[in-house]
C-alpha cells in the first residue's frame, strides 16, 4: 500500500464515481483545484499531509472503509489513528462525517448525482419515465438511450430526484464508465451498512448484494452502460427494485425486453435551446441576442452538451461577442474545436463511441461524413467505400445501435450535424475522391430527367462537384453538369446553374480545352434563354456555334443551332429561328442528341401553329411527345402535354385540351417542375374560364401566377395578369402558353 501508482488509481475511481469535476470538489474543500488535478493526474506521486485527503473523502462521501482505503493508498493513518490528532477546524469538521453519515434505517441511502442547474425540457420524456419506475411491479427495467451529449445523465437525475420519495430504501448510483464492478458493489453494500471487502471475487459479492436487495424497494441507476457484462452483476434479484440504465447503445441483449424510451437533440425550433441558453447567460440577454443565439443552436444541431459549452463560453470567457462566436462556429474547421470548456469536450464524446466501432463501422463512418451534411441512402455510403451493399447495411446498423447515425422511416440515414463534423475529421477510404465523384456522376446520368430524385441529394452532388472542381476533373464536370442541368432548368435554378458553370470555366479555361469552353457557352446561353435574357444567350451560343464548327463537333453544333433557333423564336425573328431549327433537325437526328430533337420538334410545332398549319403542329407534338415517353424525358412530355392541349383547344376540342392539361399538370407537380405546372395552370385556367367554370379559372391563374412570380418571369407574369383582369371582369379572351 502506498505507491505512487495505486494512490492515483484510487483516487481517480472514487473521483470518476462521485462524477464530480476537480473545480467542484475545490469549491466544496479548502483543497486548491490544481492541487486535486495534481493527483488525478498522478503529477504529485504522495500528498504531504492527510488534512485535504479527508476533506475531499468526506466531499465525496466515501464510505469510512472507501477512506481508509484512500489513505492507505497515500502513506496516511487510517481514520481512527487521525480523530485523536490535533488538526484545523475545518478538517475536525470533516471527520464528523463518518460519525453520523452511516444510514439509519429511517435513512434511506440517495447516491444520486447533483442536478443539472441548466437542465431545460424534456418534459415527455422525464414524465414517462417517472411514470413507469413508479409503477409497482417486479423489478421494472427502464434504459434512457441516446447519442452522447444529448443529456441522459442529466434527465436520469431529474427523474431521480422527482422518485426519490417513492423508493423506501433510497437510490443507489452507479458510473459505469468510470469504476469497476467490485466498487460499485461495495459502494450498494454499505449503503446498507454491510461490509463486502471478505467477497474477494465479482460473483459472491454480487450474489451478496443481490440478497440485500430482494426485499427491498430501491431505485437503482446504472449510467452509461458500455456492455452487458456491466450491467448483468448489478441487477437486483426479481423483486420489487426498479433498475435505470442509461447508455449509447441500442443493442446491449441484457437489455432486450426492458422498456425503453430515446434521447434526442432538442427540437429544431430552437425554444428548448434558447430556454437552456437563458438558464446560463440570462434571459436579458437572450431576448437582445435571440436570432444570433438561435442560429448558434441550429448550427450546433440543439445538441445539449454542445449548447451548455458555447453559451458557458460565452457567458464565462472574456472578449467573446455572440456573433464572433457564431462565426466561428460556422467554420467546420474550428466547430469542434471550440466546443470544450474545461471538462467538458464534445469531440471527445463522440470518440468514445468511435472506440467501439470495428474496421467496417469506421471506415463507414469516414464515408458518411465525406457526403453533404444531410440524410443519405446505403447504397452511397457503400460505393464510396467499395463494400457489397448487404456488408455497409450491416455496418450501418452497428452505427445506429451505438447511436452514431440515425435510421428514418424510408429507409435513409442521418448523422447528427457536429457527428457529420467529427466523421469529416476521420481517415478517408482509399480512392474515395475518385468514388465519390464517379457514384454521383451515374447517379445523375440515370436520373438526369427526375428532378425530384436530383434535388434530395443536392448536398451530396454538391460535395462531389466541388471535389470534381478542385481536382479539375473535366470530364466529369461537364457530365455530371449535362446530367444535372435537366434538373435544374426545370425546377428554375437558375442562379446555381450559372454558379455550376462559371466554375466549370474556370478549371475548363485554365486546362485550354477548347471543346470544353464551347460546351460552357452552350449552357450559359441555355440558362441565359431559359431566364429570358435574350441577347446574353444569343451572344454564348454564337460564340460557340463559331468554335464547335472549327472543331467540326457535329452534336455541339446541333445543340447551339437549336437554342439559337429557341432564342430567335421568342425575339419574334420566326423565320430565321425556323431555318436554325431545320438546320438543326437532320444533325441531332444524326448524332443522336435527343434533348436538342426534342425541342426542335416543339419550337417547329409552335411556328406550324402560328402558320396555321395545325395537321404539321400536331405532327411535331404527337413525334415529340412519343420519343419524350420512350426517353423518359417527363419534363419535356410536359411541354408537349401543354402544346397538344393547346392546338386541341383552338381547334375547339375542349374535353381532349383538357385532359392533356391535367396529365401534364399531374406530372409537373410529381416532378416539382415550376415551369411546367405554371404554363399548364395558366392553360387549364382558360380551359375553365371556357367552360364557365368561374372559380375553377380563379384557382389555376393564381397558382399560375405563384409560380411565373417564383421563376421571376416577368412575361408570363404580365401574360397570366392579364389573364386575371379578363377572369374578373367576366370579359375578353384568355390566353394560353402554346
Amino acid at each position: 500500500m502506498g505507491d505512487a501508482d495505486q494512490f492515483t488509481a484510487v483516487f481517480n475511481t472514487f473521483v470518476s464515481r462521485s462524477a464530480y469535476t476537480p473545480g467542484q470538489l475545490a469549491t466544496l474543500t479548502s483543497v486548491p483545484k490544481m492541487t486535486i488535478v495534481n493527483w488525478l493526474n498522478g503529477r504529485v506521486s504522495r500528498p504531504r499531509g492527510w488534512h485535504g485527503l479527508v476533506e475531499v473523502a468526506a466531499a465525496l462521501r466515501l464510505t469510512e472503509a472507501e477512506t481508509n482505503q484512500l489513505l492507505a493508498a497515500a502513506g496516511q493513518p487510517s481514520l481512527p489513528a487521525l480523530r485523536n490528532q490535533p488538526a484545523p477546524a475545518r478538517v475536525q469538521q470533516a471527520l464528523t462525517f463518518w460519525q453520523t453519515a452511516v444510514p439509519t434505517p429511517t435513512e434511506p441511502p440517495f447516491q444520486a448525482v447533483p442536478l443539472l442547474p441548466y437542465f431545460v425540457g424534456r418534459e415527455a420524456e422525464r414524465s414517462a419515465l417517472v411514470r413507469g419506475l413508479a409503477q409497482e411491479r417486479q423489478t421494472a427495467v427502464w434504459c434512457l438511450h441516446g447519442m452522447a451529449g444529448v443529456g441522459k445523465t442529466s434527465l436520469a437525475a431529474q427523474v431521480v430526484y422527482d422518485l426519490r420519495h417513492h423508493f423506501a430504501d433510497g437510490v443507489l448510483w452507479a458510473r459505469l464508465d468510470s469504476s469497476d464492478t467490485m466498487s460499485i458493489l461495495a459502494a450498494f453494500a454499505a449503503a446498507y451498512q454491510r461490509d463486502v471487502s471478505n467477497c474477494l471475487d465479482v460473483a459472491s459479492r454480487s450474489g451478496v448484494v443481490r440478497d440485500i436487495l430482494s426485499s427491498r424497494h430501491a431505485l437503482i441507476v446504472l449510467d452509461n452502460a458500455q456492455t452487458s457484462a456491466q450491467i448483468e452483476l448489478l441487477l437486483p434479484p426479481t423483486g420489487r427494485c426498479a433498475v435505470l440504465v442509461t447508455t449509447r447503445r441500442q443493442d446491449l441483449s441484457i437489455l432486450a425486453g426492458a422498456q425503453r424510451v430515446e434521447l434526442r437533440p432538442f427540437a429544431p425550433d430552437a425554444a428548448t435551446s434558447l430556454a437552456l441558453f437563458a438558464q446560463i447567460l440570462g434571459q436579458t440577454r437572450v431576448q437582445a441576442e435571440r436570432e444570433l443565439l438561435a442560429q448558434i443552436a441550429d448550427e450546433l444541431g440543439h445538441l445539449p452538451l454542445a449548447l451548455a459549452i458555447a453559451a458557458s463560453r460565452l457567458a464565462y470567457e472574456p472578449g467573446w461577442q455572440t456573433a464572433q462566436f457564431g462565426e466561428r462556429l460556422r467554420r467546420v474547421s474550428q466547430r469542434l474545436q471550440s466546443l470544450r470548456y474545461e471538462t467538458q469536450n464534445v469531440r471527445r464524446s463522440f470518440e468514445m463511441s468511435y472506440a467501439w466501432l470495428d474496421d467496417v463501422g469506421r471506415l463507414l463512418l469516414a464515408a458518411a461524413g465525406a457526403l453533404g451534411r444531410q440524410d443519405f441512402a446505403a447504397e452511397a455510403v457503400a460505393a464510396l467505400t467499395g463494400l457489397e451493399e448487404d456488408t455497409a447495411v450491416d455496418g450501418l446498423r452497428q452505427l445506429f445501435s451505438l447511436s452514431l447515425v440515425q435510421s428514418r422511416a424510408d429507409g435513409r440515414y442521418t448523422l447528427h450535424p457536429l457527428l457529420h463534423d467529427f466523421a469529416c475529421e476521420l481517415p478517408p477510404p482509399d480512392g474515395l475522391a475518385e468514388r465519390l465523384v464517379a457514384y454521383w456522376v451515374a447517379f445523375l446520368v440515370a436520373r438526369r430527367y427526375l428532378p425530384g430524385a436530383v434535388a434530395q441529394e443536392m448536398g451530396h452532388i454538391q460535395v462531389a462537384w466541388e471535389t470534381a472542381v478542385t481536382r479539375e476533373w473535366i470530364r466529369p464536370l461537364r457530365q455530371m453538369m449535362d446530367a444535372l442541368m435537366p434538373s435544374l432548368l426545370t425546377r428554375g435554378a437558375h442562379a446555381l446553374a450559372v454558379q455550376y458553370l462559371t466554375q466549370a470555366q474556370t478549371v475548363i479555361e485554365t486546362a485550354d480545352d477548347v471543346a470544353g469552353r464551347c460546351w460552357v457557352l452552350l449552357r450559359l446561353g441555355q440558362v441565359a434563354r431559359e431566364h429570358h435574357q435574350l441577347g446574353e444567350a444569343e451572344n454564348h451560343l454564337r460564340a460557340g456555334l463559331l468554335l464547335a464548327r472549327q472543331q467540326q463537333d457535329m452534336a455541339l453544333e446541333a445543340q447551339l443551332l437549336t437554342e439559337l433557333g429557341v432564342v430567335q423564336n421568342c425575339l419574334g425573328n420566326f423565320a430565321q429561328g425556323k431555318s436554325l431549327l431545320t438546320e438543326a433537325l437532320p444533325l441531332a437526328c444524326q448524332t443522336k442528341v435527343t434533348d436538342s430533337l426534342l425541342i426542335v420538334l416543339e419550337e417547329l410545332g409552335i411556328l406550324a401553329l402560328q402558320e396555321g398549319d395545325d395537321e404539321a403542329a400536331a405532327h411535331h407534338y404527337q413525334e415529340g411527345l412519343a420519343l419524350a415517353q420512350a426517353q423518359q424525358n417527363e419534363a419535356q412530355s410536359v411541354m408537349f402535354f401543354k402544346s397538344l392541349g393547346a392546338l386541341y383547344h383552338l381547334q375547339g376540342a375542349q374535353a381532349q385540351a383538357r385532359q392533356l392539361f391535367e396529365e401534364g399538370y399531374a406530372l409537373a407537380q410529381r416532378l416539382g417542375f415550376h415551369k411546367g405546372l405554371m404554363l399548364l395552370a395558366n392553360n387549364l385556367g382558360v380551359a375553365a374560364f371556357a367552360a364557365g367554370q368561374g372559380a375553377a379559372a380563379g384557382h389555376f391563374l393564381q397558382t399560375a401566377l405563384a409560380e411565373a412570380e417564383r421563376l421571376r418571369d416577368e412575361q408570363a407574369q404580365a401574360l397570366i395578369r392579364q389573364n386575371l383582369t379578363h377572369w374578373t371582369q367576366q370579359t375578353g379572351h384568355l390566353k394560353l402558353f402554346i
